[in-house]
C-alpha cells in the first residue's frame, strides 16, 4: 500500500511539473505534460484494475486518480465544444459502466464528468450575459448544450427510478434545451431601432420573444402534467411560469420600452389566465371526479 501510495503521488507530481494553468483548455500543452498525464491515467486505472476486492479504498483511490488525469488530459487537448463533449461522453460510459457492474463509485464519476462537461459549456460556449446581449456564437453553444442534454438524459435513464439522482437529471435534460431555445431567441431576433430616450437596451423584441418563449413553455408543460397527472411536471411549470412573471415585473419592467413593455403584459397575463382557467378543469382532483360521476 506505501509503495502505491508513494509511487502514484510521485507520478502526480512529475505530471504536474510538466504542466502549467496556460496549457489546459487547448492552448497547446507540450508533449511531455500529454505523456506524463496519458501514463499516469493508464498506470492508475490498471493498478485500480489488479488491486483485490479486499482493499475497495485502494482500489477507489486508483480510480480517482486516474479518472482525474484523463479528465484533465481531456483538457489539454481539446477546447471549446469538443472539449464539453469529451467530458460529456465520458460521463456516459462512466454511467454505463456503473450500471452494468452496480459501481457507485463509476456512477459518482459519471455524475462529476457531466457537471463539470456543464459548467464549462456555460462559462464557454453558452455564457449567461447571452441572454441579454445575444453575443455568442449558437453553433458552439448548440453543441455543446446538446452534448450536455444528451449525456443528462442518458445518465437519467440508466438511474432507478424515483430517486433523487433520476429526478435531478431529468430536470437538467429539460431545463438545458430550453436554455438553448433561449440564447437562440435573443441571438436570432433582430435588435430594435435606437429610440430617443434615455433606457435604450438593444434586442427589445428578443426579450420580448423570450418571455414569450418562457411563459408558453410553462403553460405546456402545466397542461402536459395535468393531462398526465405528473406532479414534477406540473411543480416545474409552476416555477417556470414564476421565473417568467420574475422577469416581467422586475427586468421587462425596467429595461423595455412603453411598446414592448404592454405587450409584454398582455401576452402574459392571457397566458396565465389560460392556465389558470385549465387548472381548474383539468387538475387531478376535479379530474378525477369527473372520471368517477
Amino acid at each position: 500500500g506505501f509503495g502505491i501510495g508513494g509511487h502514484v503521488a510521485l507520478s502526480t507530481f512529475a505530471s504536474l511539473a510538466h504542466l502549467n494553468a496556460g496549457d489546459l483548455f487547448g492552448a497547446g500543452a507540450g508533449q511531455d505534460a500529454a505523456l506524463s498525464l496519458i501514463a499516469l491515467a493508464s498506470a492508475c486505472l490498471i493498478a485500480g484494475r489488479l488491486t483485490p476486492d479486499t482493499n475497495p479504498t485502494w482500489r477507489r483511490m486508483l480510480d480517482g486518480v486516474g479518472l482525474s488525469a484523463a479528465a484533465v488530459l481531456a483538457a489539454v487537448v481539446f477546447d471549446g465544444a469538443a472539449l464539453t463533449a469529451v467530458w460529456a461522453g465520458a460521463a456516459v460510459a462512466l454511467a454505463q459502466l456503473g450500471a452494468r457492474s452496480d459501481d457507485a463509485d463509476a456512477r459518482n464519476a459519471a455524475y462529476a464528468h457531466l457537471f463539470a462537461a456543464a459548467v464549462w459549456c456555460v462559462l464557454d460556449q453558452a455564457p449567461i450575459h447571452g441572454l441579454f446581449d445575444g453575443d455568442i456564437g449558437l453553433g458552439a453553444a448548440a453543441l455543446g448544450l446538446g452534448s450536455v442534454t444528451i449525456a443528462a438524459a442518458r445518465l437519467a435513464w440508466l438511474a432507478q427510478e424515483g430517486t433523487q439522482e433520476r429526478l435531478g437529471l431529468t430536470t437538467v435534460a429539460a431545463i438545458v434545451p430550453l436554455y438553448l431555445a433561449s440564447l437562440a431567441v435573443i441571438g436570432l431576433v433582430p435588435e430594435s431601432a435606437p429610440s430617443s430616450g434615455v433606457g435604450y437596451v438593444s434586442h427589445q423584441q428578443g426579450q420580448f420573444a423570450l418571455s414569450g418563449l418562457w411563459a408558453l413553455t410553462g403553460v405546456a408543460a402545466l397542461l402536459i402534467g395535468l393531462r398526465r397527472d405528473i406532479g414534477d411536471l406540473r411543480r416545474g411549470a409552476l416555477a417556470l411560469l414564476a421565473l417568467t412573471i420574475g422577469k416581467v415585473f422586475f427586468y421587462d419592467l425596467a429595461t423595455l420600452t412603453s411598446v414592448w413593455r404592454i405587450s409584454s403584459f398582455m401576452a402574459l397575463g392571457l397566458l396565465l389566465l389560460g392556465a389558470a382557467f385549465a387548472y381548474q378543469r383539468l387538475r387531478p382532483g376535479v379530474a378525477q371526479e369527473r372520471d368517477t360521476v
